[in-house]
C-alpha cells in the first residue's frame, strides 16, 4: 500500500550497535524508546520490515506455549510505574486454557534472575520449563514462538513484532489496551481479563503488591478479539 512505511530500509550494523546499547540501559532501570519519523506525505501506517530482519530459526513444536516473565529492574527499588506485572494466575488461566497437562511444553523466557519475579519459581515448582538466556537467545526464542505468552514488557513486544510465526497471542487487559494491541488482526488474539488487579501506573514492587502476584484469584476471564 502507498499509505504504508516500513522500517528498516536495509541492514544497518551500526543501527544494530544503537539497539543493544538502547536494550542493554533497560538493567540499569531505564526506559529506552526509539522513535520512527517518516517524512513522507500520505503515510497513514507503519509496521516493521520483518522481511529485512534476519533473526535465526529455531524449531519450536506447535505444542508449546511460550511465555515471557520479566524479571530485573522493575523489581528494584522505586521501578518505572507503569511496568506492572501480571500475577500467577494469569500465567495459570491462560495454561488452562490452552488444556496443557505436560507442563514441560510450558517454555518460561526470562533474561534476568536478579531481582527475581516470584512466579518463576512457583511456575518452575509446577513442571514449567525455565530459560534464563541472554537477551540475544530470548529474542531467537520469543520471536520463532507460534503460541506466545505477554507479560508488560516492551522487549516481549518487540520480539512479537519481528515474529513470522505467531499465531496466537494472549496479553494482560491493561496492556491490552494501553499500547493498541487491537490493531493486531491478523492473527488470534485473547484479551485476559483481570479484575480487582493491581491498578496500571501504580507499581511499587512493594511486598504487598508482591504478595498480591502470587496471592490473586479473582475470576479470570479471556476473551478472544473480535468475537
Amino acid at each position: 500500500s502507498k499509505q504504508l512505511a516500513e522500517f528498516p530500509d536495509a541492514i544497518t550494523s551500526r543501527g544494530s550497535k544503537h539497539l543493544i546499547k538502547l536494550i542493554d540501559s533497560i538493567s540499569k532501570g531505564y526506559s529506552p524508546f526509539v522513535l520512527f519519523l517518516t517524512q513522507i506525505q500520505g503515510i497513514n501506517n507503519f509496521k516493521i520490515a520483518k522481511e529485512i530482519i534476519s533473526i535465526p530459526d529455531y524449531d519450536i513444536p506447535e505444542d508449546v506455549i511460550v511465555i515471557h516473565v520479566r524479571g530485573g529492574y522493575v523489581f528494584m527499588e522505586n521501578p518505572h510505574s507503569g511496568f506492572l506485572q501480571p500475577p500467577l494466575a494469569y500465567y495459570i488461566a491462560i495454561i488452562e486454557k490452552e488444556a496443557i497437562t505436560d507442563l514441560s511444553k510450558v517454555w518460561i523466557v526470562t533474561h534476568s534472575d536478579q531481582p527475581h519475579n516470584p512466579v518463576i519459581d512457583i511456575l518452575e515448582e509446577m513442571g514449567c520449563k525455565i530459560f534464563m538466556e541472554s537477551l540475544a537467545w530470548s529474542v531467537v526464542i520469543l520471536s520463532n514462538a507460534k503460541r506466545c505468552v505477554l507479560c508488560k514488557s516492551s522487549f516481549s513486544k518487540f520480539c512479537f513484532f519481528f515474529s513470522n510465526k505467531i499465531k496466537k497471542l494472549y496479553v494482560p487487559d491493561y496492556y491490552f489496551e494501553e499500547d493498541n494491541m487491537q490493531e493486531l488482526t491478523d492473527i488470534n488474539l485473547f484479551k485476559v481479563n483481570l479484575p480487582n488487579y493491581i491498578e496500571q501506573g501504580t507499581w511499587k514492587a512493594s511486598q504487598k503488591q508482591l504478595s498480591t502476584m502470587i496471592n490473586y484469584d479473582s475470576n479470570i476471564t479471556i476473551d478472544k478479539f473480535g468475537e
